[in-house]
């Protein structure tokens, strides 16, 4: 499956993550995502689609910055194998954040330090941020 996941900043230069509602990593901080729909939907379209569902907010502008494959295994069992599309945004008015079906907050990186996140989550924002203007990685993650 094709897997978008939109690292949103804020003003702040905090990063929207959500509380995950189901396994596997239920209730680890994730990045938004979600699959492409098969309905003639580009990836920049499905990124935009799923930020504006878990954040409650209408975004204009995503950029594509990278793929990465992330593989997460448990007590070396592979759990999860993924290969995500990694798109930027920004919003400067984090008041339109607004949406309770996701539990979704803004975190700073001493935030995300406290917090039980996602496999590679902190992985993907840093490679987001690099000056490259595009990266291929693979995440392999013991959880």
């Amino acid at each position: 499956s094709k897997f978008g996941k939109p690292v949103l900043k804020n003003q702040n230069g905090e990063v929207l993550l959500y509380s995950k509602l189901r396994q596997p990593f239920i209730s680890s901080w994730v990045l938004p995502f979600g699959k492409v729909h098969l309905t003639n939907e580009s990836l920049e379209m499905a990124a935009k689609r799923e930020l504006e569902e878990k954040a409650g907010a209408t975004i204009s502008v995503v950029q594509h910055v990278g793929d990465c494959y992330i593989h997460a295994t448990i007590k070396g069992q592979l759990v999860s194998s993924v290969l995500a599309h990694i798109f930027t945004a920004t919003i400067s008015d984090e008041d339109r954040i607004d949406n309770e079906k996701y539990a979704v907050q803004w975190m700073s990186e001493k935030e995300r330090r406290e917090l039980t996140l996602g496999p590679a989550v902190e992985a993907v924002i840093s490679e987001s941020e690099d000056s490259k203007p595009f990266f291929f990685k693979t995440f392999n993650v013991e959880w």
